[in-house]
């Protein structure tokens, strides 16, 4: 079983598909969740 935050589940959730797809590959990588760093990631243009 896997603990998803809420903020992750509204960023993979969001209506803009690119920001999606950068939330979803900052995370792949990653084995402890940073928020912050996906937050940065999505927001990239």
């Amino acid at each position: 079983m896997q603990i998803l935050p809420v903020v992750l589940g509204e960023m993979l959730n969001d209506p803009d598909l690119i920001k999606v797809a950068k939330s979803y590959a900052g995370n792949a990588s990653n084995k402890k969740i940073d928020i912050a760093g996906l937050k940065k990631a999505s927001d990239k243009k």
